[in-house]
């Protein structure tokens, strides 16, 4: 791949396999499809017939499930929350990550890049965005930096939601110099962005 050939990048974050109804049905009429795999294999399928690369989010329980309808040169990273709610009654290990698929990308030409497979950001609590399942700036940063997207690529956020993810991409691909959220991480205050002209 020509690292200088603008990249169609996606990132998908549906409602959860077994959770839509359940946290999104009052919201969309729509929502309980998403409680059937085959219709995230069409997602799946949209994502690899349109974009040259692209991110989905999901749920552990669910993922291997919807690895299955993957195909074989995708890649599970890690995004893990230093905090997560305690549910009482829950009678094993508490939910304290999502898996994040990734399919493509732009080639990493630094040797030692900083990027690594993992982010560990907190999730957003209630007062932050109340929209369920924004996802934080930092996990969108980092998410940016595994497909090494650069500013003049394209980025399809195709389940829009709360508006956190592209209005962390307009930020990103502003910036003057590489957020690198991995070996030396930056918080989004200490960065330099372009002033829109």
């Amino acid at each position: 791949m020509n690292s200088a050939i603008p990249l169609r990048a996606a990132y998908a974050d549906p409602p959860y396999l077994g959770l839509a109804e359940k946290f999104y049905g009052g919201m969309h009429p729509d929502a309980a499809d998403y409680d059937k795999p085959e219709t995230h294999q069409r997602l799946i399928d949209r994502l690899n017939s349109e974009y040259d690369c692209w991110a989905m989010s999901l749920n552990s329980p669910t993922l291997k499930t919807i690895l299955a309808m993957c195909p074989d040169d995708v890649r599970v990273m890690c995004w893990t929350r230093p905090w997560a709610p305690f549910r009482p009654g829950n009678k094993g290990a508490h939910y304290a990550w999502e898996p994040v698929i990734v399919r493509g990308g732009r080639p990493m030409e630094r040797r030692l890049h900083p990027v690594r497979d993992y982010n560990n950001t907190p999730m957003l609590l209630g007062g932050e965005n109340k929209f369920k399942g924004a996802k934080p700036e930092g996990f969108c940063f980092w998410m940016f930096e595994v497909m090494n997207l650069e500013p003049t690529d394209t980025f399809d956020d195709i389940f829009p939601g709360s508006g956190a993810v592209t209005a962390a991409w307009l930020k990103w691909s502003q910036r003057k110099d590489p957020l690198q959220y991995g070996l030396f991480q930056q918080t989004s205050q200490s960065t330099d962005l372009v002033e829109n002209p």
